[in-house]
C-alpha cells in the first residue's frame, strides 16, 4: 500500500491498526489485531539486523551532540524533548531546542520511535515549520546515499574490498515505486560492479492483506509469479527493500533476500554486527 493510500484510508481504519504495538482494547476484532499488529512486530524483530547495516555514520559526521542525541533517542528510546532536557542537564550541551531539532531531523528514524496517528496528519491543515523541516530532510536510505554520491562536492567511495556477488536479483517493491523516487537501491548496487537483474512483480502482500487467511487463494498465485521471476533471474544474491515482499520471496523460493544496504556493507568489507 502506498503512503498516499495509507493516509487516505487512515480515518476509516480501526484505531488499533493506526497505533501499532499497543494493547488490544476491543476496538477491533482480536483476529484483526493479531494479524495486523503481532505479525508486523514479528517481522520487524526477525529483520532487525537490517538496521545494523546502517550505523549512525551521519551522526558521527555531525559531531558529538548528534551522537549523544542519537543514543538518547534510539538506544534509550527517549522522546526528543526528554533528550533535549538530558543533553542540557547531564551533558553540558548549550544548543537551543531549535538547533537540536535541526540535527534530530537529519538522523535516520528508528523503528518504534515516536508513533503518530496517521489520521491526525491527514487532518492537519497546517502542519507547521517543524513538519516542513522533517519532510525536507527525510529520505529513503538508498535515495539519500545516491543523493550524496551525485551531490556537488560529495561522492561515495567506489572502491570495494569486500565480497561482491557477480549477479544480484533486485526486487523493486511497490511502496518505493509509489513514492516515485526511482530505483535508487538498484543504482546503489550497480556501483559495486555487480550485474543487476531488476524484478518488479508484486509480491501479493499489499500491506497486511496478503497475510490474511481468507485472501490466500488470491495472494499466493501473485507471490508464485514473483518467485518464478526470481528463480529465472538466477542471481547469486537476492535483494529487496521491503521485508514483507522479501518474506514472500523467502517462502516461495527458499532464498533469503538481503537488504541492499547489507550487500553494500559487505562490498565495503564492513563486518556484520552480531
Amino acid at each position: 500500500m502506498s503512503t498516499a493510500s495509507a493516509v487516505s484510508t487512515a480515518a476509516s481504519a480501526p484505531s488499533c491498526v493506526q497505533m501499532p504495538r499497543r494493547a488490544w482494547r476491543r476496538e477491533c476484532s482480536l483476529h484483526t489485531y493479531l494479524v495486523t499488529v503481532i505479525t508486523r512486530v514479528f517481522l520487524d524483530f526477525r529483520n532487525q539486523e537490517w538496521g545494523k547495516a546502517k550505523p549512525p555514520a551521519l551522526a558521527r559526521r555531525l559531531g558529538d551532540v548528534a551522537l549523544h542525541l542519537w543514543r538518547l533517542t534510539h538506544r534509550k528510546r527517549l522522546t526528543f524533548d526528554e533528550a533535549v532536557q538530558t543533553l542540557h542537564a547531564d551533558h553540558g550541551v548549550t544548543n537551543t531546542r531549535d538547533e537540536l531539532w535541526d540535527i534530530y531531523s537529519r538522523l535516520p528514524v528508528a523503528s518504534g520511535r515516536d508513533f503518530v496517528d496517521v489520521s491526525e496528519l491527514a487532518q492537519a491543515e497546517q502542519p507547521g515549520a517543524d513538519a516542513d523541516l522533517v519532510a525536507a530532510n527525510t529520505y529513503d536510505a538508498a535515495e539519500y546515499l545516491m543523493r550524496l554520491h551525485k551531490g556537488e562536492g560529495t561522492e561515495l567511495i567506489t572502491e570495494f574490498p569486500g565480497e561482491i556477488p557477480e549477479k544480484i536479483t533486485y526486487h523493486a517493491p511497490c511502496h518505493l515505486r509509489a513514492q516515485n523516487i526511482g530505483l535508487k537501491s538498484r543504482d546503489l548496487l550497480k556501483l559495486t560492479g555487480a550485474k543487476i537483474k531488476l524484478v518488479q512483480t508484486c509480491s501479493g502482500i499489499d500491506g497486511m492483506w496478503g497475510l490474511r487467511a481468507e485472501n490466500a487463494d488470491l495472494s499466493m498465485p501473485i507471490a508464485k509469479k514473483l518467485a518464478d521471476e526470481i528463480n529465472a533471474a538466477e542471481g547469486d544474491e537476492v535483494a529487496g527493500d521491503c521485508h514483507l515482499a522479501n518474506t514472500a520471496i523467502n517462502e516461495q523460493t527458499g532464498k533469503a533476500p538481503s537488504h541492499p544496504l547489507q550487500l553494500l556493507a559487505r562490498a565495503y568489507g564492513i563486518p556484520e554486527e552480531k
